[in-house]
């Protein structure tokens, strides 16, 4: 007769916070008739049994940086979002120590992080808070993407020793948050539809002579031929760029890409990128650089040879975005995103050359990407003339 470990409810001071049916940390010998694989390390069945740091308390995130909520991750729990190192990026483990921090915040020691309960009580309680400094709610992609976060980390963390599997599973059967229940909660402007004489108007109010005109339309051109994500583009350099047979393109490789592939630019673009190459004062391997300061139409202009940050491109995208009147009507703010030129790419693609060419232009692996998200679909002018 061997011994085996069984798992059993564990009770807690308070015994709302835990729920009958989470028992799947405590353990317990027990004998029974069949023998049974030697258990895994302590660690791996008793995470949530004993205090390793800070009595088990969760430190507040306000003022930590993402380097320090990784090492209270590490002394709390013995691993953190660098467990999935073998699988996403650098900018890609930052969210996930984000995410997964917040949701030990929210579940104050860590124990009651342990339960697939609390989990759930954090699903919910995002759907009924407030983000911070607006009156609007989160949405149920961002909570989605958020319990996405913990439910890897958990599943990685069971793989590795660190949880029960059984704990892993039961995190993974908690379920996400409603696009229909909390579609108040959805952007006003979430997906703003470009129109081809919008994006023409907006390129033509940045032609001109001066040194920023020749940048910004060579921005937004690319932008509006390339549909690159913000991040690519904005660190796109000069040896990236590549000629093909009847087209030049850029030899990228993109978030959450493995292999390098060629994107593909108007003639347009290709031409404003060489003059506004040509022009520039100071030399960069990158493409899109930005002024450190001072008057950018002197011949001293200083120019920086580092490529213009996400929220700089942010600011000229949504600058000529308001000036041809893609704006709120309420606020008379601009609404559109680098991102809408993805879509306007993604849509304008797809209407002239069909959704394959769209989904190769936008690198998605599977074309229902493309489908669902990038190509915005309305019915046609005139299309209910003539029906009887």
């Amino acid at each position: 007769m061997a011994d085996t470990f069984h798992f059993v409810p564990q009770t807690t001071a308070d015994d709302s916070a835990a729920s009958p049916h989470d028992g799947l940390i405590a353990f317990q010998p027990q004998s029974v008739d069949v023998a049974m694989p030697s258990p895994p390390p302590l660690m791996a069945l008793s995470i949530g049994t004993y205090v390793r740091h800070n009595n088990g308390n969760i430190q507040p995130s306000a003022g930590l940086s993402i380097e320090e909520r990784a090492r209270e991750m590490r002394a709390h729990l013995g691993f953190d979002q660098s467990i999935l190192s073998h699988l996403l990026d650098p900018s890609s483990l930052r969210i996930y120590c984000r995410d997964f921090y917040a949701y030990l915040e929210f579940a104050s020691t860590i124990e009651h992080a342990c339960y697939p309960a609390t989990f759930a009580r954090w699903i919910n309680h995002l759907a009924r808070a407030k983000k911070p400094g607006s009156q609007r709610g989160y949405a149920a992609s961002t909570i989605n993407r958020m319990a996405a976060a913990v439910r890897k980390i958990m599943k990685e963390a069971s793989r590795q020793g660190y949880i029960h599997p059984l704990t892993a599973k039961a995190f993974g059967e908690v379920e996400g948050a409603s696009e229909q229940g909390l579609k108040e909660n959805q952007r006003p402007h979430n997906r703003v539809e470009i129109k081809a004489d919008a994006m023409r108007e907006m390129t033509e109010l940045a032609d001109g002579g001066r040194l920023l005109e020749l940048r910004n339309r060579a921005i937004l051109l690319t932008l509006a031929s390339t549909g690159l994500r913000v991040n690519t583009f904005r660190q796109l350099r000069l040896d990236q760029i590549v000629r093909r047979e009847h087209d030049w393109a850029f030899h990228i490789r993109s978030k959450n890409e493995v292999k390098f592939r060629d994107v593909p630019m108007s003639d347009e673009a290709y031409t404003a990128i060489q003059a506004w190459v040509a022009a520039r004062p100071k030399t960069s391997a990158y493409i899109f650089t930005h002024f450190e300061g001072g008057n950018s139409e002197y011949p001293n202009a200083r120019l920086s040879e580092s490529p213009l940050s996400s929220v700089s491109i942010w600011r000229i995208v949504k600058r000529y975005g308001a000036a041809v009147g893609l704006v709120d009507a309420e606020t008379l703010e601009s609404i559109i995103k680098p991102h809408d030129f993805r879509r306007f790419v993604g849509t304008r693609v797809a209407k002239k050359r069909g959704p394959k060419q769209a989904q190769l232009q936008l690198g998605h692996k599977h074309i229902a990407t493309t489908l669902d998200n990038y190509v915005l679909e309305e019915p046609e002018s005139g299309v209910t003339n003539d029906l009887f």
